[in-house]
């Protein structure tokens, strides 16, 4: 059963599913997209720097009674990934916004041919990031006329990481992972997902159990979305639909995930 969020343009709010508990293998690299990326800045991407990643306490749950906050105060928690090595990595650059990726990964916008207009003329244009061994990791979009129509379920939230994004946007963004338990308002059937993803501060702070899209501001008038996707969960070997808490701490403390928030924590304004 799938209780996804409907869109109303382009991108579907794929979110991921995750954990085997066995840790990925690498792969032969996959040359990158040209089109979509240039050679490696001079300078690391932010998430280069060796420090430790965050992790909130697993109950603590954001409540639907809590009053509107600024901002939100990152979530002190120990050290549980080794640093990322990010010196060799890829940068992607489209309407203003930009992040790196591994030099094996490759960035593709979604199939279209005789778009109009052309994918890198369209903000709407979601892109994928697919790793060196083929896994649809993340999903992006500059821009996003999406919303949360017909999503009817509710949703029991738990905080596994809670880190600022150390780039240049035009609004404070965060890092989050999220254990969603998803209740659907029409038959009471659940699902549990893992989703990591950025979204604005504000936005953040003010989410209550009902649907909410994950998106931050790069630019002002930029809705832009970056969120994880499904074959990344699956690749652990765990239901996209049926992840459990247990499983979804787990995968945090995987490298595969640590490379993933690499990609996520690089992102900044062009």
């Amino acid at each position: 059963m799938n209780l996804t969020t409907t869109r109303k343009q382009g991108l579907s709010l794929c979110l991921t599913s995750l954990a085997a508990f066995a840790l990925l293998t690498g792969c032969t690299s996959t040359p990158p997209d040209g089109a979509a990326s240039t050679p490696p800045a001079s300078e690391a991407p932010p998430s280069t720097s060796p420090a430790p990643t965050q992790t909130s306490n697993p109950s603590a749950t954001p409540s639907s009674t809590d009053s509107p906050q600024p901002s939100v105060t990152p979530v002190e928690t120990s050290s549980l990934l080794e640093p990322i090595d990010t010196s060799s990595w890829k940068t992607f650059k489209t309407f203003g916004v930009q992040f790196s990726y591994p030099a094996g990964w490759h960035v593709k916008a979604e199939d279209c041919k005789g778009c109009d207009p052309e994918t890198h003329e369209n903000p709407f244009e979601p892109w994928e990031v697919i790793s060196e061994n083929g896994i649809d990791t993340l999903s992006f979009a500059a821009n996003t006329a999406m919303d949360t129509d017909g999503d009817v379920n509710t949703y029991k939230r738990t905080e596994l990481e809670r880190t600022p994004v150390p780039g240049s946007l035009s609004k404070d963004t965060l890092l989050v992972a999220e254990h969603q338990v998803r209740t659907s308002a029409e038959d009471g059937a659940t699902e549990s997902k893992l989703e990591v993803f950025l979204i604005d501060a504000e936005v953040y702070a003010q989410r209550t159990e009902n649907p909410e899209l994950d998106y931050f501001f790069p630019k002002a008038e930029h809705w832009a979305m970056l969120h994880s996707q499904d074959d990344f969960i699956e690749s652990f070997g765990v239901d996209e639909d049926r992840v459990s808490l247990e499983q979804a701490k787990k995968i945090l403390a995987t490298p595969e995930y640590a490379r993933l928030r690499a990609i996520l924590l690089s992102t900044k304004a062009l």
